[in-house]
């Protein structure tokens, strides 16, 4: 059953990941936090991918290929923005679930667009990931700025996903991470010298730098064991195990930034956690 220490580890690794995160951006602009934050994770699946990336494989790549890989880029860029940016002013334990809702916007994207149809399994996904969050944030929290740039997050990450089913296929999902990486890197520091940001990289303080590094390389190694434990167990078991980072999350962010914690936000995190385990429910487990 090493899979499942695999898993555990991946679960809380990128919840670990969400607070450092947190606490690097507290007094750090933004821009500047997600533009290092970035930089990490592409040094990261450099390492991981770097026998399988080569110069003149960018010569060989398709029209279609080179378009994909640079909208795939812009939207994880833009997501990750988005995503330091609600992190700056909400709480982890908020802005999280708001992000994670990205799975119930493909289900919609799907229906809209490509007119599939709605199954009972997805109805009532929708409805426990929205109710979810209805009951976590309502009463809960007294600042909304931050609400905005997590619903943009999750609509980014959400196109960067179907960007990657249409476009991806036949290219190895490291290949994809890191260039995509690269244009998103390119985008966010962009942002930041655009704003004049960029010029105030010496103002982030020492520790600052070391959560938001950390943090980044923590997501590296999320990948990392999610992959390892994909290898011995089959998808569904893996995601019903790992999308339980939510109470992780909340826990953490309990004890180190002092968020409140309450019955109401763990009801709320039950219900939503059941809507995105309920999509799950028609994958085979063997």
């Amino acid at each position: 059953m090493t899979w499942i220490i695999y898993v555990l580890a991946a679960a809380a690794f990128i919840s670990v990941a969400a607070v450092l995160a947190k606490m690097g951006t507290k007094k750090a602009d933004t821009a500047l936090a997600a533009g290092l934050f970035t930089t990490v994770i592409l040094i990261g699946a450099f390492l991981l991918a770097r026998g399988s990336i080569s110069i003149s494989q960018i010569a060989s790549f398709g029209r279609n290929t080179i378009i994909f890989l640079i909208l795939a880029g812009l939207t994880t860029g833009a997501a990750i923005l988005c995503f330091f940016k609600a992190l700056h002013t909400g709480e982890v334990s908020h802005v999280v679930p708001v992000v994670q809702i990205n799975t119930i916007l493909v289900i919609i994207f799907g229906v809209v667009y490509w007119h599939r149809k709605l199954g009972i399994n997805s109805i009532i996904a929708i409805i426990c990931c929205v109710g979810g969050i209805v009951v976590i944030l309502v009463g809960n929290t007294k600042n909304w700025q931050w609400f905005g740039y997590a619903l943009l997050s999750a609509v980014f990450i959400t196109a960067a996903s179907i960007l990657e089913s249409v476009w991806g296929k036949g290219i190895s999902s490291g290949v994809i991470l890191f260039y995509k990486l690269i244009i998103a890197a390119i985008l966010i520091w962009a942002v930041a010298f655009d704003s004049g940001s960029g010029k105030k990289l010496r103002a982030i303080s020492f520790l600052d730098g070391i959560y938001i590094c950390l943090a980044g390389a923590l997501v590296i190694l999320t990948n990392v064991f999610l992959s390892r434990s994909r290898a011995l167990a089959v998808d569904v078991n893996v995601l019903w195990i790992y999308r339980t980072n939510l109470f992780i999350t909340m826990i953490l962010a309990a004890m180190i930034l002092k968020e409140k914690i309450s019955g109401k936000k763990l009801i709320g995190a039950v219900i939503f956690i059941a809507g995105l385990e309920v999509l799950l429910l028609n994958r085979p487990l063997f």
